[in-house]
């Protein structure tokens, strides 16, 4: 505690505006950032500033002194430095880039102004002019409507302008298809089989729409609501063929054994990302940032959408819980029930951390003397989003009998049997 006593030796004068400074230095310094002289002027003066300058200066003046804006500031800068500092050449596939150049093509031709048909694909061999055209079946109005001249100089020709434009057209171009597609992909995400079976193919290879006139409503309704997705989702989700039942009807499975009148819903799997995510969910590990770079590492603790996929050195939990080949265009993503599967999910190092965070959340959450009953109907609501049954309290507490202190030392292994449920795993 220090004390300060102020002597006053005369009657006639008083010390005005007194000001202390206390340092443990032994030489005294003055190393407080200067204040400039208009500044200075403005803030003696004690009136507002009159101009937009002045107000921005005393606003940077006050915010350098403010607590939570140098915390900030202070990360701001921290997310500066993390920043790449070089360039790294991507390929762009876009006419307004330079192309890059592959080991194919010699000379010094940088950009081809006409493609050529060729024989047998060697590009020694031109047969003729390949002009750009727009398939003949799908158009109804001269090939001009879509055609457009870029602007003189321009490094593209506006072929790729010109595609798109035809792909939108729903009166005269392709468009009325393209939204039959897009509709169709959607219905596949949301009831795990598409009108069309084939996403892919439209066309004499593929399978016939199995509700043509359900399929072409839904292009019409995404194309009257000027393309919203949103309200395609919210549409299709309120339909009474995505709130059928999953339980078992012998009369619905008999009278459409392929569920292509879709009377009923039938289950369907998590995909291996959005799985490993929801375990990392529950467990409390999540880890939430936006951003950033990609990780090859199955222990992170991103959302699966931060994997680095590396065609040549593909994730084995990923591959093993059907992940796309990313060779090739994949229209259905496949779905298989193997064994590799479960012992994943029985003998993994990063499940078995997350059971053991998960076991964590739900102790801290009940406190550490909470009774079996507690823990169990936290895990399960976390889990599995309800409660337990009578069956399945009555299982868990005899599994978890005993001491509390032996009930924490079982619940790891009970939160991870709530990993490997078909429930845990598969979309109500």
């Amino acid at each position: 505690r220090l004390v300060v006593t102020l002597e006053f030796q005369g009657t006639d004068k008083s010390i005005g505006r007194p000001r202390l400074s206390l340092t443990s230095d032994a030489t005294p310094r003055l190393n407080a950032p200067l204040v400039e002289a208009p500044l200075a002027s403005l803030l003696r003066s004690g009136s507002a500033p009159q101009t937009d300058a002045e107000r921005t200066q005393l606003e940077h003046w006050w915010f350098q002194r403010h607590a939570h804006w140098r915390t900030l500031e202070a990360k701001r800068v921290e997310s500066e430095k993390s920043q790449p500092t070089g360039l790294s050449k991507v390929l762009v596939a876009s006419e307004s880039f330079p192309p890059v150049r592959y080991h194919t093509a010699g000379g010094s031709v940088e950009t081809y102004k006409e493609t050529f048909v060729l024989k047998r694909g060697n590009v020694a061999l031109k047969d003729g002019v390949a002009s750009p055209g727009f398939l003949q079946a799908l158009s109804r109005a001269p090939e001009q409507r879509w055609s457009w001249t870029p602007p003189e100089g321009a490094t593209y020709a506006g072929r790729r302008r010109a595609l798109a434009s035809w792909i939108l057209d729903e009166q005269s171009g392709a468009g009325a298809l393209a939204a039959r597609v897009f509709v169709n992909r959607l219905w596949l995400h949301h009831f795990g089989q598409g009108i069309v079976s084939t996403p892919n193919d439209f066309g004499k290879t593929g399978t016939l729409p199995s509700q043509p006139e359900l399929l072409d409503w839904l292009a019409g309704e995404l194309l009257r609501g000027g393309g919203s997705v949103k309200a395609m989702h919210r549409l299709m989700m309120t339909s009474d063929a995505y709130q059928q039942a999953a339980l078992q009807d012998s009369r619905k499975e008999s009278a459409d054994p392929g569920n292509e009148l879709f009377l009923r819903r039938i289950p369907k799997r998590l995909e291996g990302e959005a799985l490993r995510d929801s375990i990392l969910a529950v467990s409390g590990k999540l880890d939430q940032t936006l951003f950033g770079p990609p990780s090859r590492e199955e222990s992170s603790n991103r959302r699966s959408i931060y994997l680095r996929v590396k065609r040549s050195q593909l994730l084995n939990t990923m591959v093993n819980f059907d992940q796309p080949e990313p060779l090739a265009s994949q229209g259905i993503r496949p779905t298989t029930t193997v064994a590799p599967q479960a012992l994943i999910l029985m003998n993994s190092p990063h499940v078995r951390a997350c059971a053991k965070a998960f076991a964590d959340r739900v102790q801290t959450h009940c406190g550490p003397n909470a009774p079996a009953d507690a823990l169990i109907r936290h895990a399960y609501a976390l889990a599995l989003g309800r409660p337990p049954t009578a069956e399945e309290l009555e299982a868990g507490s005899t599994f978890l009998q005993g001491e509390p202190a032996r009930s924490a030392q079982l619940l790891p292994e009970f939160c991870q049997v709530l990993f490997e449920t078909n429930e845990f795993a598969y979309r109500p």
